[in-house]
């Protein structure tokens, strides 16, 4: 979100719940495109972290739902679907319309993603706990299928504000507590929208449970956030099929999820450096 010469700003690495399945020498090469991305602009946000503080996303940054266009896809992920959709997952990450590389990280773990690249710390303050990543999962796998469905630009960008704030803000499984995420000015349907994810989350019995991967552009880390695609996003399975959390000690997650595929910071950079 640090380059605000565009005027639209799309996420594009797109992020699959793929169990535990890819491993970290996996990847996929995808380009984004406008037909059926979903999304609002006019809106900002700021982020107040111990490791970052400022504003993260601009007023001409585009917010939603990307898609990408699929070229390659590496052994050992599952197929995937494309175009692809996804939802990113750094508010302030960088993207362009070019076509890019991304390699897939566990969500936690010896190289995982957690805390998140940039900005990083996610769940501040829960250390290795991956509150924040599978209260995202949560929101993104509840609510995203219904929201392409009905191609509603105004519940896209709730959703990924809604994941934002997932990401940031976790004290616990279906908890929120923090206030390092804020959003600005949200209004009309997509305020609403927004209030009533997160209330879903909150109202829910969601004990977490998910293991899976995200898309990290190459270069993302080493580059900074001016280099490569300094964003993260989750790598889901094709909308048709069904994935579930893996079970904690003594909790079974019930009922099975439908998972989509979610990018976010890609769509930054769309965001910033796209003039349509």
């Amino acid at each position: 979100m640090k380059n605000t010469k565009l005027a639209k700003a799309f996420g594009l690495a797109a992020v699959f719940v793929l169990g535990a399945v890819c491993s970290a020498t996996a990847s996929v090469t995808m380009t984004f495109t406008w037909s059926g991305t979903l999304y609002q602009s006019g809106y900002t946000a700021d982020l107040n972290t111990p490791s970052y503080s400022g504003q993260v996303v601009n007023g001409n940054d585009a917010i939603g739902i990307y898609a990408f266009n699929v070229s390659q896809v590496t052994a050992p992920s599952p197929s995937t679907p494309n175009p692809l959709y996804s939802v990113c997952l750094s508010p302030a990450g960088l993207l362009d319309t070019g076509t890019y590389t991304y390699n897939t990280i566990p969500f936690t773990g010896v190289g995982g993603a957690s805390p998140g690249i940039y900005p990083s710390q996610w769940a501040v303050g829960a250390g290795e706990q991956p509150y924040g990543i599978n209260n995202a999962a949560y929101l993104w796998s509840t609510y995203g299928s219904g929201i392409l469905a009905s191609k509603d630009s105004a519940a896209a960008a709730a959703l990924e504000f809604a994941i934002w704030t997932a990401l940031y803000n976790s004290t616990g499984y279906a908890q929120l507590g923090n206030d390092y995420f804020t959003v600005n000015g949200l209004s009309g349907t997509t305020s609403d929208d927004y209030t009533a994810y997160l209330k879903g989350l909150k109202d829910s019995t969601f004990s977490g449970g998910y293991t899976g991967d995200i898309l990290e552009g190459q270069g993302a880390v080493s580059g900074g956030p001016n280099s490569g695609q300094s964003q993260e996003f989750f790598l889901l399975q094709p909308a048709s099929q069904v994935a579930t959390p893996v079970p904690e000690p003594a909790t079974i997650f019930a009922g099975a999820m439908l998972l989509l595929p979610i990018g976010v910071s890609a769509a930054r950079i769309l965001r910033k450096k796209s003039t349509v």
